[in-house]
């Protein structure tokens, strides 16, 4: 485990105040300088043109150096730093791009009712390691429109960050059919099947997850780069295609996700047979790509889409896109199948010839 010291961002005197009173850092902006609270003031750094937003530029060439000496300041002043910003102001975009690319942890403050289903503010509040309300009842107005499990940051000067274990690697294994269920924000399905083995690799931080779980956080937009200056081309690319769509990734929670997991596992050894991607199709349809590049997987699609299309052109650009995901997939499941059916399913899947060398 290790330490972190919280470095709040704000311009709310209440907020700035709480985190004084926790031992915490106070970062203070005087319009385009940033400076940290009780220091001299000619220890500051300019800050470029706010907010922080992908979609703005803020990882171009223009400005992404710009932003990395942003975070180099804060290292040289802070030992460990850990961002603490709200979910829904200017800082936001930094906190998960400094998560992406530093691996520095970060937590929310909390006040009012932010936006919680726009892709920023989600990614912000699944990844958060926790919450700081600086007013009690921001928290219990919060339980009653956030669903998903939270916990709050302690009010201590330095918090503990847990060091969070993964599965270990799981290669190929003659005899058993190996299957990974990809799902944003689903749980494990429960299949009773001796010769099949389930992982399962999710957004969310189950505080009861299984043996076989892996995490991989959601880091909205900044999540498309693993390391400092400015965005790669080929993520400029994808993100300047979305714009000129009338239903794209962008616009879903978890829509940049896919990239993440695929570099997580591109990282381990496991092997599987069969891929099985849930939930809403923007976030994990085109994830049968990689896993029949990197496994030779069969895909099973389980489709769940809660968004609505509304117009014309909505519609069939999702027409169009679904097209494309069944053809990638080798099954694509109706809804209303049984655990019964999955499992003769992925055992006729998985039942591809395999000779070891």
């Amino acid at each position: 485990m290790t330490y972190r010291t919280p470095v709040l961002i704000s311009d709310d005197p209440i907020a700035e105040r709480a985190a004084q009173l926790r031992g915490w850092k106070v970062l203070l902006r005087d319009e385009q300088l940033l400076r940290f609270e009780g220091l001299d003031h000619a220890q500051t750094v300019a800050l470029p043109p706010l907010p922080f937003s992908i979609d703005e530029g803020s990882l171009g060439a223009a400005h992404a150096h710009s932003w990395d000496n942003v975070l180099n300041w804060l290292q040289k002043h802070i030992h460990r730093p850990m961002l603490v910003v709200a979910p829904d102001e200017w800082a936001a975009e930094l906190a998960l791009w400094a998560a992406a690319s530093r691996g520095w942890p970060f937590g929310l403050w909390i006040d009012g009712a932010p936006p919680l289903h726009t892709p920023s503010v989600a990614a912000c509040m699944l990844s958060a390691e926790g919450l700081f309300a600086p007013k009690p009842e921001a928290l219990e107005a919060l339980r009653k429109r956030w669903k998903e499990p939270f916990t709050e940051l302690p009010d201590t000067p330095l918090v503990r960050i847990a060091e969070r274990r993964q599965p270990t690697v799981a290669p190929r294994q003659e005899g058993i059919t190996r299957v990974l269920v990809v799902s944003h924000h689903g749980r494990m399905p429960e299949l009773d099947a001796g010769d099949i083995e389930l992982d399962f690799v999710t957004a969310l931080r189950h505080p009861d997850a299984g043996e076989r779980e892996h995490h991989v956080a959601n880091l909205g937009a900044p999540g498309l780069t693993s390391g400092p200056g400015p965005l790669p081309s080929w993520a400029a690319a994808a993100l300047s295609s979305d714009k000129e769509r009338v239903v794209a990734p962008s616009d879903h929670i978890g829509g940049h996700w896919r990239w993440r997991v695929e570099d997580y596992f591109d990282g381990r050894g496991d092997h599987y047979d069969v891929v099985w991607l849930r939930g809403e199709p923007y976030v994990t349809a085109e994830f049968a790509l990689y896993a029949k590049r990197r496994w030779y997987a069969r895909v099973i699609l389980d489709p769940h889409s809660w968004a609505r299309y509304e117009t014309a052109d909505e519609r069939e650009q999702v027409g169009y896109d679904m097209a494309g995901w069944k053809m990638m997939a080798d099954v694509v499941l109706t809804g209303d199948e049984s655990p019964e059916d999955i499992v003769a399913l992925i055992r006729e899947l998985g039942d591809h010839e395999f000779h070891a060398s």
